[in-house]
């Protein structure tokens, strides 16, 4: 033990204690955790965005999601039935997390009301949803074998089944955005059809043109114009150092591949058209929408938890090990990069891959 303590000491100071998922060997991992720098002397090594609650905030629309797999469920059809997840008990547990643990959390909770006929009913309207080549006769099929079988549903098959119910819904709801369909999904998620259902968050835009290098000091006035911050009035420094040392950028979210896509597709279309209004030179401008014309062209990298082992995203350091591994800054390089996050899960995630 004595070895131990000492092995520990020479890792970190700080610590974190990483619940893995039900089944696991351990139940749980202690995780050294990088120092936290608040300043570093001369140009990031890269920039880690962070997807929702960084460069988006989809939150309600996810939350709105995995609320409709517990009422698909449990027959909980309108806030009369059930008025909802509470934000100060459940969001805590949720947000920051992966959908697959979500959906364990709200069966710890919810698991007693789930009524089988109508959960494998939701299941199979996902499968079909998700092209799982099935039709209508083997659903039904499926529906009975599965209720001839299991008269009560435990947390395994409520998290790896809901998550399709889950993810149907919320596929469904990104590709209505895209297609110019928004206005419904967010009469659904927020009762008002006028707030946007996927949009940038402020400044995010600007963020990452400026760490591209794709401004320069004279373009700080027409910024400052434009944005009406005191905070850009002093980018002069920054937009001089960032167009001599262009900074990669890596994306490292929770979500899937297919779910990212859509979201990156409808952020990056709303952030071209934000450019257009910063009053910039024509040339200036139209460079920078060129450069966010394709969100697989603007960052060095995306990981998504399709690119790690099932249930190792954040609060797991995986996909920011992953991320400074393609971008081959190992060691200290990692202490230079800059780290965007909005949630404890994401901070522990990064700190654990090394990043300070």
């Amino acid at each position: 033990s004595a070895q131990a303590h000492a092995l520990l000491d020479e890792q970190s100071t700080e610590f974190a204690r990483v619940e893995n998922p039900p089944g696991i060997f351990p139940s749980h991992e202690v995780v050294p955790l990088a120092p936290c720098f608040t300043s570093i002397s001369g140009a990031p090594a890269a920039l880690f965005l962070d997807m929702d609650g960084t460069i988006t905030c989809t939150e309600p629309l996810f939350l709105h999601g995995v609320e409709q797999v517990v009422r698909r469920a449990t027959g909980w059809a309108t806030r009369k039935d059930w008025p909802g997840l509470d934000p100060a008990v459940d969001h805590p547990r949720i947000v920051g997390y992966s959908t697959l643990r979500n959906l364990e959390y709200l069966h710890s909770k919810f698991g007693a009301s789930v009524i089988p006929e109508k959960f494998f009913n939701a299941v199979d309207s996902a499968l079909v949803f998700l092209g799982a080549h099935r039709v209508e006769s083997d659903g039904a099929h499926i529906r009975s074998d599965f209720l001839a079988r299991f008269d009560s549903i435990d947390v395994t098959m409520f998290a790896q089944m809901g998550l399709m119910v889950f993810y149907a819904d919320y596929l469904d709801a990104l590709t209505k955005v895209n297609r110019g369909e928004g206005a419904s999904v967010s009469q659904a998620v927020y009762g008002d059809p006028h707030i946007p259902a996927v949009a940038p968050m402020p400044g995010i835009a600007l963020l990452c043109a400026v760490a591209k290098g794709w401004l320069r000091s004279e373009d700080g006035p027409a910024l400052a114009a434009a944005h009406g911050h005191k905070g850009v009035q002093r980018l002069g420094s920054c937009l001089e150092c960032f167009s001599g040392h262009p900074a990669r950028v890596a994306l490292v979210t929770s979500s899937g591949s297919h779910e990212t896509e859509l979201v990156l597709e409808a952020v990056f279309r709303a952030m071209v058209e934000e450019v257009g209004e910063w009053g910039l030179a024509q040339g200036v401008t139209e460079r920078i929408q060129r450069g966010f014309d394709d969100p697989k062209n603007y960052f060095d990298t995306i990981v998504t938890c399709d690119d790690v082992i099932e249930g190792r995203t954040k609060p797991f350091r995986d996909p920011y090990t992953l991320a400074l591994d393609r971008l081959g800054l190992h060691g200290e390089p990692a202490r230079r990069v800059v780290g965007f996050e909005d949630t404890e899960a994401g901070i522990i995630a990064q700190r654990g891959a090394g990043v300070g």
